[in-house]
């Protein structure tokens, strides 16, 4: 008895690793769940498609409220990027950090694209912007490292939520002391020290994502435009015009712009708003 059970399951074990291999043979690859490894160390989180509704009941400029879908996977960076990690691609010296956890600050939208095709031709990629002066142009089909969209940027920051904060529900500000229990938990902001914080010390968000309210406010791909109430899918902005878009707020921001929605529009070539980014990358095929 026990030797016909022993042949029963020789054969099945047999029969499974037979369609198993059939299986390889087909040539499908499985999805990239793997976290893309890079010389300079930078930490990133894989963040999938998804449908959010964009904009915020505070912020004007980020109205109307409206939704958008983003139909491709994407990497996003950790932590707002570190000087360290900056001067270790570009070979500049320390003046954009005091330590090796400070991230980058008042860099402008110009640099952000041009490191990001230095670390792809670091890292082996194909860079994924053509620079000619002020005139960017983006190759989609790149494996390198890019800026996110508005949008992408967004889902991340968001990590699932529909509030406010990711975190919960912040009410308009109004009074005095303009502080609030919940954006204490995830940002630095409110303050004139003139210094960003080293990151990752606050509570990330359900992503794993750290600083994406406060500490510095990041560059995104997109040229500035008001909002519309249709939605979006996979939206990239408009083909020109004068000013960039940054989310997150900063150290300096009240809470009233320190929220997932919010959004500021700055010249590209300007450094004076305490900006940084993180690196985005596409997820492979």
């Amino acid at each position: 008895m026990k030797s016909g059970v022993i042949k029963y399951l020789t054969a099945l074990i047999l029969v499974l690793t037979l369609v198993a291999c059939s299986d390889d043979d087909t040539g499908t690859n499985p999805p990239d769940n793997n976290e893309p490894e890079n010389k300079v160390g930078i930490e990133m989180v894989r963040i999938e498609p998804g449908t959010y509704t964009r904009g915020d009941d505070v912020d004007t400029y980020a109205q109307p409220k409206h939704l958008v879908t983003i139909t491709k996977a994407f990497w996003i960076g950790k932590y707002e990027l570190l000087g360290s990690e900056y001067n270790k691609v570009m070979g500049e010296g320390a003046d954009y950090y005091e330590s090796e956890r400070h991230p980058l600050d008042s860099v402008n939208w110009y640099d952000a694209v041009e490191f990001c095709n230095k670390l792809s031709e670091y890292e082996g990629l194909t860079p994924v912007y053509t620079i000619d002066g002020e005139d960017v142009s983006w190759d989609q089909n790149a494996d390198g490292y890019r800026l996110p969209t508005e949008a992408e940027w967004e889902l991340a920051c968001r990590a699932g939520t529909s509030t406010s904060l990711y975190n919960g529900e912040m009410p308009r500000i109004d009074f005095s002391p303009h502080t609030h229990p919940l954006l204490d938990e995830i940002a630095w902001y409110g303050e004139r020290t003139g210094v960003a914080y080293q990151v990752g010390l606050k509570k990330p968000n359900q992503f794993g994502l750290y600083d994406m309210i406060g500490n510095l406010a990041e560059w995104c791909w997109d040229w500035a435009a008001s909002y519309s109430s249709s939605a979006k899918v996979d939206p990239m902005g408009p083909e020109n015009g004068r000013r960039k878009i940054a989310k997150g707020g900063s150290y300096a921001a009240e809470p009233n712009i320190a929220r997932c929605g919010t959004r500021y529009e700055v010249s590209p070539a300007g450094t004076g708003l305490g900006a940084t980014f993180r690196v985005a990358r596409n997820v492979a095929n």
